[in-house]
């Protein structure tokens, strides 16, 4: 899906990252249920420990449908229980924003905050 989202762009000066933000920030602030596929786990250290995250790809509104961004990463916990890679899923989150500083800048970025009420749309079904 996301290839052939991004080839209806092809040849316009359009920049993949800013576009995709965009959509967020229209978002900001509104708690908003979310369809997207689990595609890895990881660990994040912070000041209170290391804390599970989830990365989210082809991240869509359900209602209406809307892609909104290609990747997002966000925090894990009790309502992950039971989830596995690959599978789709539905969920409650606001979007909020943040300051991203990289190389001596500082930019505002929007994440998801508070996901919860996780419903599997799709069990990945792909033999080990």
């Amino acid at each position: 899906m996301r290839f052939i989202f991004w080839s209806m762009f092809e040849g316009q000066s359009l920049k993949k990252e800013w576009f995709m933000r965009e959509r967020l920030e229209k978002l900001h602030g509104h708690r908003v249920k979310f369809e997207a596929r689990i595609e890895t786990f990881g660990v994040r250290q912070s000041r209170r420990g290391t804390r599970a995250t989830l990365l989210l790809v082809d991240l869509r509104r359900s209602e209406p449908y809307e892609f909104l961004a290609d990747h997002v990463w966000v925090q894990g916990g009790d309502w992950t229980q039971g989830l596995d890679l690959g599978d789709c899923i539905e969920f409650e989150a606001r979007v909020v924003s943040y300051e991203k500083k990289r190389s001596g800048q500082v930019k505002i970025d929007y994440r998801l905050d508070r996901p919860a009420r996780a419903v599997l749309k799709e069990k990945n079904n792909k033999a080990a």
